[in-house]
């Protein structure tokens, strides 16, 4: 390690990557114009949306069990059950105390948030490369190549469209808000302090760092389900390695550090199964949950993961490197990590969505073992040549450990550059869209500030709380609202299904409400449903729909559409006013995206001429008598 140790690589790096992520927004600001920019973040996931409307219920001061869509809040009287969000709930609360103390709003927050972790993930990252390899400036190249070639190292990227500009993936996939990019850099973090805990000299020092270590995965293990899993395969894997490898007072040294850590971590995990076991029934099904035994292989990250493998084992067979020095053994086990990951369920026979280990998580591990591996196995070639010569290496012998890693480095932030350019362009009119719907969630926001009734006071004759509740007939602008306008509910929103607030037969009834009032006939479902592929992934599962997202992909048969058609025209034929009224409306928002036949909805409710926002109509509605 150098005996001095300085930031400034570090910084530069982490500036780099910071620019990068300011791109998109200011590509949003700048297409907006000035003057028409509403307030909406620039985004390339629509997971996203569901996140931010967490947080805009939790900047409002609303509970941690709280359902933005449906327009729900846990109490005694009716209780809710734990959601995704609820139980990951640290990086939602570590955003929404400072934004309700500095007043500002979920959107604002999402746009400081990307370039603020872009900064500190690269800080981070450097810092631990740094830790390990004993060379600053390697270590920022380091940074920016394993943060820069996430998308190409998750296998996500289809480079057809990529190469028209017309981007299929997720750009910087580890900045998606607010998971897994608020607690993305602590899994770097958590590293460091193992590697300095086992490190240190002091024993008072080493027990402090695998304490630190042991509440960083703490803090994890309530902020994203992927990257505690991750880290927990990971210490178990330099546990296992480190012991193996030591001797003596090493080997004892390094158990204790393991086992103080370790026991911190078990003891974090307590209360998170108490809150699992409080789960909505629902969840386990939208979050496609397998039981499964089946090995997994053959995923990108694991395929690099390999890479490093062969170069790490060729390295020791040529005796280039020493299988027992800690970099070693570190870049081993961050190689090892991925493949203990998408097999696990080989011993629980549990998986879930292994291909969100591959997006946000494993491919910068595995990288970071491929950037490890290769720059040992240079260093140890030029070591042995160093050995063989008489004298110094000369100038040319110094551009493997300098020059070719910062080629390297600029290589692929050239690339993440062009995928920000393709991906930018891809997603530019779904920006321009949700930032002009921006204008009317802040419309509906200012009516329901002035007339919202108690909202802990609860309609007799609903099934919802007395919060507005809103038909919006774009899809769309129906995800959004809930972050502009977290006073208000839904009807039905495409996210509505991932939060507790209702069962799946309450969730299915009101898509079946929703296609009714817009007048979706029973016999024309079959080609809505064609039409909107979004609406198949909600009523048959995500499963049925993308692949990436199960072991067992069984497509979806039309026999199967032709029973929900029976089921939907039963629906219809039956429909009443007590159904109409649960939920009972009070705003109906048309927009110009489809045309719709509101004569269901006339014939419950009466409709004003309503008030345009935009491209939009707002309709105040209420209930025929």
């Amino acid at each position: 390690m150098q005996r001095t140790f300085s930031w400034r690589p570090g910084v530069l790096a982490a500036v780099a990557m910071t620019l990068l992520a300011l791109l998109p927004q200011a590509h949003l600001w700048y297409t907006r114009g000035g003057g028409d920019w509403r307030g909406a973040y620039a985004s390339f996931d629509g997971d996203e949306t569901a996140y931010a409307a967490y947080l805009a219920a939790l900047i409002e001061g609303r509970p941690r069990l709280c359902d933005p869509y449906a327009g729900l809040d846990d109490s005694p009287a009716a209780p809710l059950a734990e959601s995704l969000f609820s139980i990951q709930f640290v990086p939602a609360y570590a955003l929404a105390l400072p934004a309700r103390a500095l007043g500002l709003d979920a959107s604002t927050v999402f746009i400081a948030l990307g370039p603020i972790v872009a900064f500190a993930g690269a800080l981070a990252l450097f810092r631990l490369l740094a830790l390990l390899l004993g060379d600053t400036r390697l270590a920022a190249c380091g940074a920016i190549i394993v943060l820069c070639l996430g998308a190409l190292a998750s296998g996500g990227v289809n480079l057809a469209p990529l190469l028209k500009l017309q981007a299929s993936h997720v750009y910087l996939p580890f900045l998606r808000r607010y998971v897994p990019a608020l607690p993305f850099p602590f899994l770097f973090i958590f590293c460091a302090l193992v590697w300095r805990a086992t490190a240190q000299a002091s024993r008072r020092a080493a027990v402090s760092d695998a304490v630190a270590a042991g509440a960083t995965f703490a803090l994890m293990v309530y902020s994203y389900f992927y990257l505690w899993t991750t880290a927990a395969a990971w210490f178990a894997c330099i546990a296992l390695l480190r012991l193996a490898a030591r001797r003596g007072d090493d080997k004892t040294h390094a158990a204790k550090v393991f086992l103080i850590t370790g026991a911190l971590a078990c003891a974090s995990l307590v209360p998170y199964a108490l809150l699992l076991a409080r789960r909505a029934a629902t969840m386990d099904k939208v979050q496609v949950l397998e039981f499964t035994r089946a090995p997994d292989l053959f995923r990108a990250p694991e395929i690099v993961a390999f890479v490093a493998l062969a170069l790490l084992a060729f390295g020791v067979w040529r005796r280039r490197l020493n299988a027992r020095d800690t970099t070693f053994l570190f870049a081993a086990s961050f190689a090892l990590t991925p493949f203990v990951v998408f097999n696990q369920q080989l011993l629980t026979g549990r998986s879930l969505q292994p291909v969100h280990y591959a997006d946000y998580v494993l491919n910068y591990l595995a990288l970071v073992a491929l950037t490890l591996a290769a720059a040992l196995s240079v260093r140890g070639r030029d070591e042995r040549d160093t050995a063989l010569r008489s004298h110094p290496p000369t100038l040319p012998r110094r551009f493997p450990a300098h020059a070719l890693p910062l080629c390297v480095a600029l290589a692929a932030y050239g690339w993440a550059a062009f995928e920000l350019v393709a991906t930018t362009r891809r997603f530019a009119p779904v920006n321009r869209a949700r930032d002009e719907q921006a204008g009317v969630a802040s419309r509906l926001a200012e009516i329901a500030r002035a007339g919202e009734p108690d909202p802990r006071r609860t309609d007799a004759n609903v099934q919802t709380p007395a919060r507005p509740v809103i038909l919006a007939t774009s899809f769309m602008l129906a995800d959004n609202l809930p972050v502009g306008a977290p006073r208000t509910s839904l009807l039905w929103a495409p996210h509505m299904h991932v939060y507790s607030g209702l069962t799946a037969d309450e969730h299915k009834e009101r898509m079946y409400q929703l296609f009714y009032y817009t007048g979706v006939a029973p016999e024309n479902l079959r080609a809505f449903l064609e039409a909107n592929p979004l609406l198949i992934y909600k009523l048959f599962g995500a499963e049925r729909v993308l692949p990436r997202l199960t072991t067992e992909y069984a497509p979806l048969t039309p026999a199967e559409v032709a029973r929900e058609q029976e089921v939907y025209a039963a629906y219809v034929a039956a429909f009443t006013r007590a159904q109409a009224a649960r939920p009972a409306l009070s705003f109906v928002v048309t927009s110009p995206e489809r045309a719709h036949d509101l004569s269901h909805l006339d014939r419950w409710y009466e409709r004003d001429a309503g008030e345009r926002v935009g491209r939009y109509t707002i309709h105040r509605v209420r209930l025929r008598p």
